[in-house]
């Protein structure tokens, strides 16, 4: 609950249970290649130079609820087969008890894992477009299905390794935004 607090989650929406599920979720984070250090221009530069400015954080805190509902429109106007093969998907209205926030159905084929994977997805394309990277459209993620490129992966381990409590922020920030 310290840590929650500490990052900036008020505790506004749900039960713990459903911020417990989702930082589960969130705390298998994408695998980062090991690679030598990245220049100063990289995404991952200019993420860990925006974690460390409150000025910058504070305009990631503003815009990544609003990049959040944004793509859960998205979402629920997609077409079948955009994100996966064989798979509609749909947002719920509220999380559920626990904190999932979108449905995946699959009638051909198994749909195992693919909700929980397209949450993340959302959430981390959501932090990657509410951060001034400048990298160009498709660098850190596709754009038709959000799966991450190398890049993208590559900054969100150093936005993690930079900004203690991101995890907790991101879930708490998520849940609110769902739950508006």
């Amino acid at each position: 609950m310290e840590e929650r607090a500490a990052a900036g989650y008020t505790g506004a929406v749900g039960p713990r249970a459903t911020s417990a599920a989702l930082l589960a979720l969130m705390a298998a984070a994408p695998a980062a290649r090991a690679a030598a250090p990245k220049a100063p221009g990289s995404p991952s530069a200019a993420a860990c130079a925006c974690e460390r400015s409150e000025r910058c954080w504070k305009l990631v805190e503003t815009v990544y609820p609003k990049i959040v509902e944004a793509e859960l429109k998205e979402v629920d106007g997609a077409m079948p087969d955009r994100f996966f093969r064989g798979a509609t998907t749909f947002a719920l209205r509220r999380p559920d008890r626990r904190g999932h926030f979108l449905k995946v159905s699959c009638p051909r084929t198994s749909c195992v894992g693919k909700r929980d994977e397209l949450q993340q997805r959302l959430i981390y394309t959501s932090l990657l477009s509410s951060l001034p990277l400048n990298a160009p459209k498709g660098t850190l993620y596709d754009p038709m299905t959000w799966r991450l490129t190398d890049a993208g992966r590559e900054t969100i381990s150093a936005a993690r390794r930079c900004r203690t409590g991101l995890i907790a922020w991101l879930a708490g920030a998520t849940l609110a935004a769902v739950g508006r």
